[in-house]
């Protein structure tokens, strides 16, 4: 009987202790239930965050594309309105002055560098906005300049239109469609579908502007210089350490002068 009455007198502190040990164990799963969805929740933000790093990032390179393109279309098109020597002394001073008031300007002032970085650091790769670091407009340019003053007008366009289509649709191919390939026979960044679209592009360009009076040439003088285009793309800079805006004009006039000069 005793016991009895000692039971009955134990059992709300049992049931107390019961219903903080319930309590507890609640709390730790609450606690546990709560890490987990922090965890979750910053998983998500990182993920959302490297998501809308790559497309902004894609956003970038498809309007450096684009404006790369439009402003050798630009170039192509002036060049049937105005005469040979206005085009290169234009051309001339806007590559010094590209030069001398921008790049050694921005160099000397931080005031440029900001206003510089402020209308074109949405075009720019990260390594061209350091203050010593010369853009690929640049070298866009004085290709442009190089081949306007030094072939025929004739030769200087197909180069400026293999520039200007070519490259940045072998970029474009590229990314879309090829990855890189480390495989010893493309350099890094580079792809064999980018390669073949460059390629295919700067042959179309070659040979609807050789003169039909020589199209049993035309053919072979557009493989040859669609190659040494899409040679210059791939591996100038790899190979040279020049830019290939600088490199793919050149390359391209070059071996049209040297090829067959009459027939174009």
């Amino acid at each position: 009987m005793w016991g009895l009455c000692t039971k009955i007198r134990l059992f709300p502190y049992l049931l107390l202790h019961l219903q903080i040990s319930t309590s507890f164990a609640l709390s730790n799963t609450d606690h546990s239930i709560s890490k987990e969805h922090n965890r979750q929740r910053i998983n998500h933000s990182n993920r959302f965050q490297g998501s809308m790093t790559s497309k902004l990032s894609n956003m970038t390179h498809y309007a450096r594309r684009i404006q790369h393109a439009l402003t050798g279309i630009l170039f192509y098109l002036l060049s049937f309105v105005i005469s040979t020597k206005l085009a290169s002394s234009l051309l001339v001073i806007a590559t010094l002055a590209f030069y001398i008031l921008l790049h050694l300007g921005r160099a000397k002032s931080k005031r440029i560098q900001d206003m510089y970085l402020q209308w074109f650091g949405s075009l720019l790769r990260e390594h061209e906005k350091q203050l010593h670091q010369l853009p690929g407009a640049f070298w866009f340019l004085l290709g442009t300049t190089i081949v306007v003053l030094c072939f025929d007008m004739q030769v200087a366009r197909i180069s400026i239109l293999c520039l200007s289509l070519g490259d940045p649709i072998a970029a474009l191919v590229g990314i879309r469609f090829g990855g890189y390939y480390q495989n010893g026979l493309i350099p890094p960044n580079k792809s064999i579908h980018g390669c073949v679209s460059c390629f295919i592009v700067c042959f179309c360009i070659c040979i609807t502007h050789i003169s039909i009076d020589c199209f049993r040439n035309a053919i072979g003088i557009s493989i040859v210089t669609a190659l040494v285009a899409t040679i210059m793309e791939c591996y100038g800079k790899h190979c040279m350490s020049l830019d290939d805006n600088l490199l793919i004009s050149l390359g391209v006039a070059t071996t049209l002068h040297m090829i067959d000069y009459d027939s174009i």
